[in-house]
């Protein structure tokens, strides 16, 4: 089999694989340093928009729509001084570049129901206050693992 026809063929589930290494790397630096690795999360940013260009597709306008709360998150990271870290942003961004609009829309509905869900709890049980930060990567994660079995 040609190997062009195999990627074309395969791109969204290695696109998906790509991501979900990454996530997994970041997730980790997220809930240990409340960190994210530029050089990370740079090297999935090449690599995914590498073989997009590679297998000659485009990004449609429904994919330019995923970018948007990436965009959104780093907009508001900015102006509330990163209350919400750039990472998370660049995060959402990069998730919205690999996966589809109806996974990714998935990902990021059960990534933040997740995490509103956890700050109540630990809310109630007094663990934590409003100025308490979470690291949201590791629930983008785990968002992105249900959107993608859910779809």
């Amino acid at each position: 089999m040609d190997m062009k026809l195999w990627l074309t063929e395969n791109m969204k589930n290695i696109k998906e694989v790509i991501w979900l290494v990454t996530l997994c790397i970041c997730a980790w630096t997220d809930f240990k340093r409340k960190q994210i690795r530029k050089e990370v999360v740079f090297a999935a940013a090449i690599l995914l928009t590498g073989l997009t260009l590679f297998s000659y597709q485009s990004i449609s306008a429904i994919q330019s729509v995923n970018l948007l709360p990436g965009f959104f998150m780093l907009l508001i990271s900015f102006l509330s001084r990163e209350k919400i870290g750039y990472g998370d942003g660049i995060c959402l961004i990069l998730s919205g570049l690999a996966l589809p609009w109806r996974q990714f829309m998935g990902s990021m509905f059960f990534s933040f129901i997740l995490m509103l869900i956890l700050s109540i709890l630990l809310m109630i049980t007094k663990k934590a206050t409003w100025n308490t930060k979470l690291p949201y990567v590791p629930f983008l994660l785990i968002g992105t693992c249900i959107g993608i079995t859910v779809e």
